[in-house]
């Protein structure tokens, strides 16, 4: 058989398309795993810092007070970086049965501060405590409501004049990370 150059151009053509054929599941595979792998890095890049071990969505408010309607009530919140308000209720607008809080400072709380806070209420089970604590022989007294919300789960957590160890370190773990003036208080912590 002769071949002429028609012949050979079309038999190099055709080795073209079965090399190309035979590379291209090989470039799809490369393809998708730098496209899985820049997925899954993806979440990491997100993280607000890498050397954090609170998580993304952990947050506290807290309330705290007499329980008498003249005492004054006071609210301190405390978001994931770290960044804090703490409030006052008007003790008037609280006999009246309204509660509308007004600010009184912001602060901040450091990175690793916040980490303790955290390292607290995972080591107090604070997501396992019951949502009330009540002395009923006191009438009087105070009372403290944590509010705490990590890793998509929240739990609101009620003393009122009784002492609740696991609550209480909590409250101490944020208290250590505040300045003295933003300080949770109630009776069972002094």
């Amino acid at each position: 058989m002769i071949w002429d150059a028609e012949d050979v151009n079309i038999c190099n053509v055709m080795s073209r398309q079965r090399r190309v054929s035979e590379t291209l599941p090989l470039a799809v595979a490369f393809l998708y795993f730098l496209l899985l792998t820049l997925l899954t890095a993806a979440p990491s890049a997100r993280a607000q810092d890498s050397s954090s071990k609170h998580p993304d969505d952990f947050h506290i408010t807290a309330l705290f007070g007499g329980v008498a309607p003249w005492e004054p009530i006071e609210r301190l919140a405390i978001n994931s970086k770290g960044e804090g308000v703490l409030s006052k209720a008007d003790p008037e607008e609280k006999m009246e049965g309204r509660l509308e809080f007004v600010e009184q400072k912001r602060f901040q709380i450091a990175g690793d501060a916040l980490d303790a806070i955290y390292a607290a209420v995972m080591q107090n089970d604070f997501f396992g405590l019951n949502e009330s604590y009540r002395d009923d022989e006191v009438l009087d007294g105070s009372f403290a409501e944590l509010t705490i919300a990590a890793g998509q789960k929240t739990r609101r957590v009620r003393t009122q004049n009784i002492a609740i160890d696991r609550f209480d370190n909590v409250v101490r773990a944020i208290n250590a990370a505040t300045q003295e003036d933003n300080d949770i208080i109630y009776n069972e912590i002094l």
